[in-house]
């Protein structure tokens, strides 16, 4: 753009919008009850932050109603919900706890939709480190069930976006996997995640016909990842 005298101005980019998440209520809210996702929203209030992301446990229930008050509270705290956090394990051993958490995370999809409409990301992750799951197994897993998942998100234009951790807060503590693991022969390879092979690589997960989706994977070994607090998510470019 150029000004009066000729000049060229630069076009000040758009403020990053800035969400924030409970990450020191989330015992509070999801195990204990002590406290609903209606406090959260109520005590944010006074954040400087244009959202609030939610996360499966805050869900009470997910009933039409249920969603319909939480949105409400939401819009009337002037906040988006720009993320829904879900945690699904997709390299359980058996194959009915691997469809189940595909069904699961789909109506998570759903949820995501109702509570922040088309544009909103739905979290999705891996997998736990089942000693009885191999480093290929597992990776065949993962992939194939957040495969099985696009269909759901293009047709609500819900974004899946992957975090390069698990496990769930609430999910087989690590020494419980640790015990289980010394007990089987597994391989020391196998003690990475197996998200980890696609360090510095790039994963395409391709659906035929009409979506190709690429995630970024980087390294993540056994140490569990902090969750961030707060959260920026970027303005679109033209």
């Amino acid at each position: 753009m150029h000004n009066s005298n000729g000049s060229t101005e630069t076009k000040p980019s758009p403020r990053p919008k800035i969400s924030a998440f409970p990450k020191c209520y989330l015992e509070e809210i999801s195990k204990k009850k002590s406290m609903s996702v209606f406090d959260w929203i109520e005590m944010a209030k006074n954040l400087p932050a244009d959202g609030l992301e939610m996360y499966e446990g805050f869900l009470w229930e997910t009933s039409d109603s249920y969603l319909g008050k939480i949105r409400t509270a939401l819009a009337d705290a002037n906040f988006l919900m720009p993320m829904l956090c879900c945690s699904p394990d997709f390299t359980h051993p058996t194959a009915q706890n691997r469809i189940r958490a595909i069904e699961y995370q789909k109506r998570m999809i759903e949820v995501a939709y109702k509570l922040g409409g088309p544009g909103t990301v739905c979290r999705v992750l891996s997998g736990q480190r089942w000693p009885e799951v191999s480093l290929e197994q597992g990776l065949e897993f993962a992939s194939q069930a957040i495969i099985d998942c696009l269909k759901t998100a293009e047709d609500l234009g819900v974004i899946l976006g992957i975090e390069n951790h698990y496990k769930d807060g609430f999910g087989p503590t690590r020494n419980s996997l640790r015990k289980k693991r010394s007990s089987c022969n597994s391989s020391s390879e196998f003690h990475r995640h197996p998200i980890s092979v696609f360090n510095s690589t790039q994963a395409t997960l391709s659906w035929p016909g009409t979506i190709r989706s690429n995630f970024s994977m980087p390294f993540y070994q056994e140490s569990l990842a902090c969750t961030q607090a707060i959260a920026i998510w970027l303005p679109e470019r033209p």
